[in-house]
C-alpha cells in the first residue's frame, strides 16, 4: 500500500495521511464459511426490543469477517487484499499451504510486507 501526504491547502487536510486504494480487491463476493453476520442492536433492548436510545437504527448490515490470528507464521500465498468495513486495517485472503484438509482459504490481517500475486 503507497501512503498519499495531502497538500496543506486547507486547514483541514494539512496533517493528512491517507492510503492508496486503488489496489485493493473490487470483488465482492466472499466464502461463507469465512464470514458471519454482525448484529446490531439497533438502539433495542435486547431481552425486550423496546426502543432505549433515540436516534439509533438503519444503516446497512456488514457482514464480520473471521479473521485466523493463529496461523500468522504459517506459509501462505496471498490472494487479494480487501477492504474491512468493521476494522481500521486492511484485510488480505490468504491460501494456506500447510493446511492439508479443503478449508485452506484464511483471513488475516494486512502487513506492509505483503505481495498481492494474482
Amino acid at each position: 500500500m503507497k501512503v498519499i501526504k495531502s497538500k496543506s491547502v486547507t486547514n483541514g487536510i494539512r496533517h493528512q495521511i491517507r492510503v492508496q486504494k486503488n489496489l485493493l480487491s473490487k470483488n465482492t463476493r466472499f466464502l461463507k464459511n469465512l464470514v458471519k453476520m454482525k448484529h446490531s442492536f439497533m438502539g433495542r433492548s435486547s431481552s425486550t426490543g423496546r426502543i432505549t436510545v433515540r436516534h439509533l437504527g438503519g444503516g446497512v448490515k456488514r457482514l464480520f469477517r473471521i479473521i485466523n490470528f493463529s496461523s500468522q507464521t504459517s506459509k501462505s500465498v496471498v490472494i487479494t487484499t480487501m477492504y474491512d468495513p468493521n476494522r481500521s486495517s486492511h484485510i488480505s485472503l490468504n491460501f494456506d499451504l500447510e493446511k492439508k484438509i479443503f478449508q485452506n482459504f484464511i483471513y488475516c490481517f494486512c502487513l506492509s510486507g505483503f505481495i498481492t500475486f494474482l
